[in-house]
């Protein structure tokens, strides 16, 4: 996801993602960007 919105430029970045908090729902948790024109560094495995 967050390689997504930073490929996308996306003026958001995701934090956090809730997996399963129901049986067909996951819930990501998104956070406006300071520069919204720069690019994310790429996120490492978590």
């Amino acid at each position: 996801m967050r390689g997504a919105l930073a490929r996308m430029r996306a003026p958001v970045t995701a934090d956090r993602l809730d997996p399963f908090v129901e049986p067909s729902l996951c819930v990501a948790r998104l956070t406006a960007r300071e520069n919204p024109g720069e690019r994310e560094p790429a996120a490492g495995p978590r």
